[in-house]
Parts: structure tokens; C-alpha cells; sequence
């Protein structure tokens, strides 16, 4: 009885080191696919990624490429621009001078009324009657108030240094200004 005990207990030992092997190879199988199957998921997904990169990229690439096109099409519209507001400026710059010479045409040498830039007023002619007046550092200064003073009136619109007074069918201009700037005029004087 103890030999049949002991050799059913290898028997049962025998299908249990079995057992536990095939598990083991089975479980190492599992493992092995496992595995690949980690790596083919690793691989996908770094071939997932690449695609989407590409794809990234072409997007990338494709935005540039309109955005190169749009900055073209711009460069070549400033371009057309700059030649037009040229030519736009040359043509006026040709207005003003045949104006000027119809202006000294129609004058011609009999007034003494010149061209000058409208607005400005000459600062020489105040120094040089501050000159006489005053020493040279407050002539400087008072040539600068009073030349200031000339120009901001002649900025105002509303500012008429001549009155027209009519009278017999004559109209003779009178110089208003010199009441607002007499205490100036009798400084320099």
C-alpha cells in the first residue's frame, strides 16, 4: 500500500511539476507576447507620432508657403504704391513751379511782390531792429519774442493785419495791426 501510495503520489507529483511547467512556459509565452505586443504599441505610437508630425509639418509648411504668398502679393502692392505716390509727387512738384512761373510771368519786374513760403516770417529784420535798440543779448531775445509773436498771429485764421476802408469808389488798405502792436513798434523805435 505504501508502494501504491508513493507511486500515485509521484504520478501526482509528476502531473503537478508538469502542470507548473506548462504554466511556467505558458506564463513565459504570455510574457514573450507581452512584450511584443508593449513593442508594437511602442512602434505605432511612435508611427503615430511621426505621421502627426508630417502631417504637422505639411501644415506648417503649407501656412508658410500663403503667408510667403500673402507677404509677396504686399511687398508688390507697397511697391506699386511708392511708384504711384513718386510719380503723384514729381507731377506736383511740376504744377508748382509752372505756378510759380505764371505767377513771375504775370508780375513780371514792375511790384515788388516776391515768392516766398507762406507762414514764415523772416527773423532778421526783427534782430536787426533789436540790434539798434537794445544790447546784443536782449536783442536776441526780443527779436525772438516779437518774431514768435508775428508768427503765431499770422497762424490765426481770424488775425487781418490790413482794414479795407472804402470810400469815393477808392478802396485804400489801412495796416490794422499796428494798433495791436504799437507798444512793440515804439520799444523798437
Amino acid at each position: 500500500m505504501r508502494d501504491l501510495c508513493t507511486s500515485e503520489t509521484r504520478k501526482i507529483q509528476r502531473l503537478s511539476r508538469d502542470s507548473v511547467l506548462r504554466i511556467l512556459e505558458d506564463q513565459e509565452k504570455l510574457s514573450c507576447d507581452l512584450e511584443a505586443w508593449k513593442k508594437k504599441k511602442d512602434d505605432r505610437s511612435i508611427n503615430l507620432n511621426k505621421l502627426e508630425e508630417e502631417r504637422n509639418n505639411k501644415k506648417m509648411k503649407d501656412e508658410l508657403a500663403e503667408k510667403e504668398e500673402k507677404l509677396g502679393s504686399l511687398e508688390e502692392l507697397s511697391q506699386t504704391l511708392i511708384t504711384k505716390e513718386r510719380q503723384s509727387n514729381d507731377e506736383l512738384q511740376e504744377e508748382w513751379k509752372e505756378l510759380i512761373q505764371v505767377f513771375v510771368d504775370i508780375l513780371g519786374g514792375r511790384t515788388t511782390i516776391g515768392t516766398k513760403k507762406m507762414g514764415e516770417i523772416d527773423p532778421k529784420p526783427f534782430q536787426n531792429a533789436c540790434k539798434q535798440k537794445f544790447s546784443p543779448e536782449e536783442a536776441q531775445v526780443q527779436a525772438s519774442t516779437l518774431c514768435s509773436l508775428w508768427q503765431k498771429n499770422l497762424k490765426n485764421p481770424e488775425w487781418h493785419p490790413f482794414k479795407i476802408i472804402e470810400g469815393g469808389g477808392n478802396a485804400k488798405p489801412e495796416v490794422a495791426c499796428l494798433i495791436s502792436f504799437l507798444p512793440y513798434i515804439v520799444v523798437m523805435l
